[in-house]
């Protein structure tokens, strides 16, 4: 953007010279004016009309101004290049320094809405060249993802054979089925030019899939992950084979449709637009397929040590997952935090062995003793009230609020009941008498919440008699809200189940299985910025954010071995997908509106970490 041939950007005078240094003792022509540099960075030239000297601190001021004004959701990510390239004016820095602040700035500029640009300079009072008018991103974004539209009936025939490998992975063993969908997806990478590809797998493991796109090892990296096993078809089914898939009303039905392939098929779509543009990927690109996420990831840790082992010094700027829940049918989302989950295995024993109902029914059975334990805490609206866990739950950020009060117009009461399948005058367990969609969706994100998951006792239904049951074993999970710690949580809850038993009662609580942290990433950075505008591109309406009640395993795991890294979950999932249940679908139009985003989110990254 501050590449001008009309003009010279004076830098501040400085005493010294530092070797290896660009020296601020002479104007920066050579720096900001190189036609030939302008050509290679393939940064627009916005600023043509500027008198010939011009100090470069006060035009990047001017347009933080207008931005902040006129597109206040780019501000934040604009004042912090800004502040960056006047340190570097400040005290010196190299060549390549000064051009990545400035694509940077650049790429904020490129953006921009048309209203948005307009009033930015209308602002500033600066003219863009027609070439940059022509150059603009939405403008070759948009030429990029008609390949996507173009090629739709293509995209759902292949996802549609990806649905018919029946990759069902199952804990403790290998499923051959995965080995089948994984060598589709390789021989698709290899279709589209991935190297490295790789079969991942750890001892006992599903594969999992590697494969990436290098562009130049100077550039940015994304990297894409989804998964390619799917849960067990289960339950009663509208079609004949959950396996073969078939589409009605403009949803793609059968099992794993949504729950991940649907992710698949987007990501390698937008890579295959870039090549149907006649266009190379504006950053580097690779992609992670899981073979075990519905089993818990438990070999995902040990597939990235094999994959990092493997392929030397891969470190992705961010990664973007596409196993994620748009709130609506084509409403794009961003999942900016997920809740921990702490499994316990809670046995209650209220007398020492069975004995007659009747004659003894002065006595406590185990059922009624864990009814009481359970009754003592919930509060006044059927929600979950554990005092020193509940009652000092996290505020809820702003911009959380901020996303709230969207989705409230929106989204329904209703709606949401209908995607819990509940009657519409059921109520909702949120500490509140009449709650407001941004009262349940907040709760549900960024709320404490326990479920009783599963109970054993002394008898079953068919051969019952009239014995008063000695003893109950239950399964009970507590979902845990972001920035609190797992553990701790687990413990408290523990702590209150003892000292709530009814008197005379015994309570031997385990955790069963791992605690899983909650999880959170930054939403005010450059790639959640460039993602959420690809997102408003790629489905043309805005993009919110949004939170998921659930917890997402493997991405406490990548962000474990990329710390570096920017982790932000989308996907193709929808309230009606019914993932996991019998007639699971994807929406044919989030499919497609994922696969456009992708391909607008890798030219936004190029320009805001390039």
């Amino acid at each position: 953007m501050f590449f001008c041939s009309e003009a010279t950007f004076l830098a501040p005078r400085r005493r010294t010279h530092q070797k290896g240094l660009i020296s601020m003792n002479a104007p920066l022509t050579s720096l900001f004016l190189n036609p030939g540099m302008v050509a290679n960075l393939g940064v627009p030239n916005i600023l043509s009309g500027l008198p010939p000297t011009v100090e470069l601190g006060s035009v990047v001021e001017g347009f933080g101004q207008a931005i902040e004004h006129a597109a206040p959701n780019y501000f934040t990510d604009w004042a912090e290049s800004a502040r960056r390239l006047q340190e570097l004016l400040q005290r010196g820095g190299t060549p390549e320094k000064f051009q990545r602040l400035q694509s940077s700035l650049s790429g904020i500029i490129d953006e921009l809405g048309e209203d948005e640009l307009n009033a930015v300079l209308a602002k500033t009072g600066w003219k863009p060249s027609e070439q940059f008018l022509k150059d603009r991103s939405p403008v070759k974004i948009e030429t990029t993802m008609a390949y996507v539209d173009a090629t739709a009936g293509v995209v759902i025939h292949e996802l549609a054979e990806l649905v018919a490998a029946e990759s069902v992975s199952r804990p403790g063993s290998k499923t051959e089925a995965t080995y089948d969908s994984a060598e589709w997806i390789k021989d698709r990478m290899t279709d589209l030019g991935f190297k490295d590809i790789i079969l991942l797998e750890a001892e006992n493991s599903n594969p999992s899939v590697f494969g990436q796109i290098v562009v130049d090892p100077k550039a940015p990296t994304v990297l894409f992950y989804a998964h390619h096993d799917v849960k067990p078809p289960g339950g009663e089914w509208k079609q004949v084979d959950p396996f073969k898939a078939e589409v009605h009303n403009g949803r793609l039905f059968g099992r794993g449709a949504a729950d991940d392939k649907a992710g698949i098929m987007a990501i390698l779509s937008a890579v295959q637009a870039y090549q149907d543009a006649g266009l190379k990927l504006p950053v580097n690109v690779a992609v992670l397929f899981e073979g075990e996420e519905e089993i818990g990831s438990p070999h995902l840790d040990k597939i990235l040590e094999v994959l990092k082992t493997r392929v030397q010094d891969f470190q992705p700027n961010v990664v973007v997952t596409c196993d994620s829940m748009n709130m609506k049918v084509g409403l794009p989302t961003v999942i900016a935090s997920t809740r921990g989950i702490a499994d316990l295995m809670v046995t209650v024993q209220s007398v020492a062995q069975g004995s007659h109902a009747g004659r003894n029914s002065y006595a406590m059975d185990a059922y009624q003793a864990f009814s009481a334990l359970i009754y003592n805490m919930i509060g006044s609206y059927g929600e979950l009230y554990v005092w020193g866990l509940t009652d000092c739950a996290p505020e809820i950020p702003i911009s959380f609020r901020k996303s709230l009060d969207k989705l409230a117009e929106l989204i329904t009461l209703d709606e949401l009941r209908d995607a819990a399948h509940m009657s519409h005058d059921a109520n909702f367990l949120v500490p509140r008498e009449e709650p407001t969609v941004q009262d349940v969706l907040g709760h549900t994100w960024r709320g404490y919440a326990m479920k009783i998951l599963a109970v054993q006792g002394a008898q079953d239904i068919e051969n019952a008699a009239g014995m008063i049951v000695p003893k109950v074993k239950t399964l009970i999970q507590l979902r845990i809200p972001p920035r609190v710690d797992s553990v701790q949580a687990a413990l408290i809850l523990i702590k209150t189940l003892q000292e709530k038993a009814p008197k005379g009662v015994r309570v031997d609580i385990v955790v069963a299985g791992e605690i899983v942290d909650p999880w959170e990433t930054k939403i005010d950075g450059p790639a959640a910025n460039a993602l959420l505008s690809a997102l408003d591109m790629g489905y043309g309406r805005e993009a919110v954010l949004g939170g998921s009640g659930g917890g997402i395993g493997f991405l406490s795991i990548i962000g474990k071995h990329f710390p570096e890294a920017t982790v932000l979950p989308i996907g193709t999932e929808d309230p009606l997908s019914n993932a996991h249940g019998p007639n699971e679908s994807v929406a044919i139009e989030n499919v497609i509106g994922t696969a456009r985003s992708i391909v607008a989110f890798l030219y936004n990254i190029s320009r805001r970490l390039g």
